[in-house]
């Protein structure tokens, strides 16, 4: 079962690394050629370039780079549990650092969304404030708060740990 957990994280890592890739690939194409629109295209679709959509897509590509950090620091943390190199502070650190990374993704998210919303006057149905999307980003949130919540759980373990290995 943990095994199927790495496996999966391990992908979704690799998968949004591509993204990430992408971006950067645009941007650097965008540097170049001094028009963002492809990139502010693929972030915010839009007919075309306002000062909103500009804005939508950059915070979607921060909430993009965002995940991307909360992701390879879970990576990282599911990896420590895989060692059993459970009770250390860096494991603590790794689910705190997800944790923020993963609950500011559904802040963004839900900001961007809200812009979109206002401003693109993107549909409630499909792509704007849908269940779905809705759905997404509040178990994202939850997601981020829970490992923040794991990494204070863990933090007083450790303290408990070093405590009872000093008087034995």
């Amino acid at each position: 079962m943990k095994y199927i957990l790495k496996t999966l994280i391990d992908f979704m890592f690799y998968l949004l690394g591509l993204g990430i890739l992408c971006i950067a690939f645009l941007f650097i194409i965008g540097l170049y050629n001094l028009d963002f629109k492809y990139l502010f295209m693929i972030s915010a679709p839009a007919e075309k370039i306002t000062a909103a959509v500009i804005i939508i897509g950059i915070l979607n590509c921060i909430i993009s780079i965002l995940f991307f950090f909360g992701v390879g620091y879970l990576r990282e943390a599911v990896k420590a549990f895989m060692e059993k190199k459970i009770f250390q502070l860096k494991t603590v650190l790794y689910f705190k650092r997800s944790g923020i990374y993963l609950s500011s993704c559904a802040t963004l998210g839900f900001i961007s969304r809200s812009l979109a919303i206002i401003y693109l006057r993107v549909d409630n149905n499909g792509s704007g404030f849908g269940l779905g999307y809705s759905s997404l980003l509040i178990f994202m949130l939850i997601c981020g708060l829970c490992f923040i919540l794991i990494s204070h759980v863990l933090k007083e373990s450790v303290a408990l740990k070093e405590e009872n290995d000093l008087t034995i």
